[in-house]
């Protein structure tokens, strides 16, 4: 039995397990684990396909981009890797953020020059493991005290002693 209003069962315990027990879905006794396919259709393809061997419900949170409302003085919007901080002069403190594969971190260019190869927004994929390099630039003559939160972007999972949030 499977009801599009289950997820409306949350008053409390009882009701909960109730609407587990009518949803005839088993508690993985046999820790059977969903097969994940991701971007079968390309570098580019964001989709991932789960095959599940037994009834399975999938909760699934998709992050959206949303407008930055900083707004520069031709009314263009700032790119999302480029933001700045208001302190006594405007836009002082110049942030820069990229990410990097830790296992082709490198690229040359014409003159033999190693420089370095970041990672695209759109090339992201899921399960793979990368790197962030954050930039900060006083860009003014003013010696200034700034605070720095990081944070790293949900789902993700902190690696090589990295952090989930720090100040």
């Amino acid at each position: 039995f499977l009801s599009e209003y289950f997820l409306f069962a949350t008053s409390s315990i009882n009701e909960i397990l109730c609407m587990l027990a009518m949803l005839n879905v088993s508690f993985n006794e046999e820790n059977v684990t969903p097969q994940f396919k991701y971007g079968e259709n390309g570098v580019n393809d964001r989709s991932v396909r789960v095959i599940a061997e037994m009834p399975t419900i999938v909760f699934a949170k998709e992050l959206k981009q949303q407008a930055n409302n900083n707004d520069n003085d031709n009314g263009d919007v700032d790119d999302e890797k480029t933001a700045s901080v208001q302190t006594q002069q405007p836009q002082s403190i110049s942030i820069n953020v990229v990410y990097f594969d830790p296992s082709d971190r490198y690229t040359t260019d014409e003159n033999g020059e190693r420089m370095d190869k970041f990672v695209e927004k759109v090339d992201f994929r899921p399960g793979k493991l990368y790197g962030c390099l954050s930039i900060l630039t006083n860009v003014s003559s003013i010696r200034q005290s700034v605070e720095i939160l990081c944070q790293i972007p949900t789902g993700s999972i902190p690696l090589n002693g990295g952090f989930r949030t720090k100040t």
